[in-house]
């Protein structure tokens, strides 16, 4: 038996930023379609340049979502875009950001509220 495990992908938007809300898994099977997704919604993104990426609904991260989530965050800033991350302290997707070294690298926010805090 074969179980695959989507990823969704939906936008939302306040006054100060877009949110995109992920929810599934992001490992090879669906890294790909995160990074094409995450870079869309970044496209043409108006004023103030604030993109969220709201991981609480994320139930597993492999390695290659960590770089791909990474490599985002990199490329934003370089297009002056203020990208952070929502990710519940206690889930296993910070677990994986600790283990790694990547939590110091990325704008990580335990809640939506605190993420779109100027």
């Amino acid at each position: 038996m074969v179980v695959l495990v989507e990823l969704s992908v939906t936008r939302s938007a306040t006054t100060t930023a877009v949110i995109l809300h992920l929810r599934g898994e992001i490992d090879l099977a669906t890294v790909d379609e995160t990074a094409r997704a995450l870079f869309d919604a970044a496209d043409g993104l108006p004023p103030p340049n604030l993109i969220v990426l709201d991981l609480r609904s994320v139930n597993f991260v492999a390695v290659a979502g960590v770089r791909a989530l990474h490599q985002f965050a990199s490329v934003a800033e370089l297009f002056d875009l203020d990208c952070r991350l929502v990710v519940s302290s206690d889930s296993a997707v910070k677990h994986v950001f600790d283990l790694l070294g990547m939590s110091e690298g990325l704008a990580i926010h335990p809640t939506l509220d605190d993420a779109i805090r100027p």
